[in-house]
């Protein structure tokens, strides 16, 4: 189902279930990027990867999973913690110690684990909130490039992308690659 058909199906109606993930009070700046997910969802349709962008602990997953709550019955279904499957994934087919000295194999076996848990995610699901990505970063893979061919084809992509420049962690945005929504630091 395509994106623009998941949006007109459920019209972004709110889930009036009672799901944890929908049970919490969100901060001013959630409610504020909040708002603007929504408007720019109900504007027309996006055909590119929106980015919940933020330092750690500004509430990027929490935002995600509100969201998710809000419009899915079973929101865990649109959930994925990336950096655990990655792990796992990849881990199925080399040892991870081995790995650890080779830097161009393991970025291989990253971006193709990637690939397969996203196609496989979107054979089931036509919505996605991405999370946990930092493990892409070092390997200099791209969420949003990863995710954006989805998008161009109507799903909806939601990524939770770190930008915690002290710590290390920035992902570098062209611009019109995503739709930006800043929960804290300075994009």
């Amino acid at each position: 189902m395509s994106r623009d058909r998941w949006t007109e199906d459920r019209n972004l109606e709110i889930n009036r279930t009672s799901h944890p993930w929908g049970a919490i009070t969100l901060t001013p700046a959630q409610q504020q990027a909040l708002k603007r997910l929504e408007a720019r969802l109900e504007e027309s349709p996006v055909h590119q990867p929106i980015c919940l962008v933020g330092p750690f602990g500004s509430g990027k997953t929490t935002l995600a999973r509100y969201w998710l709550a809000q419009h899915l019955q079973e929101p865990e279904r649109g959930y994925l913690a990336f950096n655990r499957l990655l792990l796992k994934a990849i881990q199925q087919e080399e040892s991870l110690d081995r790995l650890a000295g080779l830097p161009a194999k393991a970025r291989l076996l990253l971006h193709i684990a990637a690939e397969d848990l996203l196609e496989a995610h979107f054979e089931e699901v036509d919505v996605l909130a991405l999370d946990c990505v930092e493990l892409l970063q070092p390997y200099h893979i791209s969420p949003v490039a990863l995710t954006a061919p989805y998008a161009a084809r109507g799903y909806l992509v939601l990524i939770c992308l770190p930008d915690d420049p002290e710590s290390g962690f920035r992902f570098e945005l062209r611009p019109g690659e995503a739709v930006v929504i800043p929960l804290g630091g300075d994009r």
